[in-house]
């Protein structure tokens, strides 16, 4: 079960607004559904949680992963009241809340950082051969050319070559990525007609 604040009383507009982004963010690169101002503070079956604990990820992002091994699921909405003693440990521009976001959350169900980069590539080099065409009609035509033109297209050329490198480069990386990770491919929800379960 779920837990998903209504209301977060006691913060500013200015960090709800970053928090919101963020959950928007991660809802929409993300590979399984995950709850917009869902926290970490969840009730869960032992079936569940011992399905979680077989994970052997070094940075687990737990509300995915929650969200990841499918069991039925079901939320509880409740409004924060502001932090009665003490400051947070969490704050939303510090170095931990960033790193946890980029390391943990962002790349632990989500390729889409390396598809954007795949693409620019592809744009980007698309465009300077588009580009070295035009040039070179307008040289076979005789029309002068800035001294500039051959710069910006070898730029632009080996710039997009090596975005689309890295994007491929990315993927297989990724793919390995996941392999390490060793989440089971599936769950077993129940058996019926087999041994002790087996």
């Amino acid at each position: 079960m779920h837990t998903i604040r209504s209301s977060r009383a006691g913060e500013s507009r200015i960090k709800l607004w970053i928090t919101k982004l963020g959950y928007a963010i991660l809802k929409y690169v993300s590979t399984v559904e995950l709850l917009i101002e869902a926290g970490d503070f969840k009730l869960l079956s032992r079936r569940a949680v011992d399905h979680l604990i077989k994970f052997k990820e070094k940075k687990p992002f737990l509300r995915g992963l929650v969200c990841w091994i499918g069991f039925p699921q079901t939320s509880i909405y409740y409004h924060r009241d502001p932090r009665f003693l003490g400051k947070t440990k969490f704050p939303v521009f510090s170095r931990k809340v960033i790193r946890n976001f980029l390391d943990s959350a962002l790349i632990s169900f989500s390729d889409v950082p390396l598809q954007f980069s795949l693409l620019a590539g592809f744009i980007l080099s698309s465009g300077a051969f588009l580009y070295l065409i035009y040039l070179i009609m307008n040289i076979l035509w005789g029309q002068s050319l800035t001294g500039w033109s051959a710069v910006m297209v070898a730029v632009l050329l080996i710039g997009g070559t090596q975005l689309l490198t890295i994007g491929v480069l990315g993927l297989y990386i990724n793919s390995i990525y996941l392999e390490t990770k060793r989440r089971p491919n599936y769950i077993i929800e129940s058996t019926f007609g087999f041994e002790n379960g087996s």
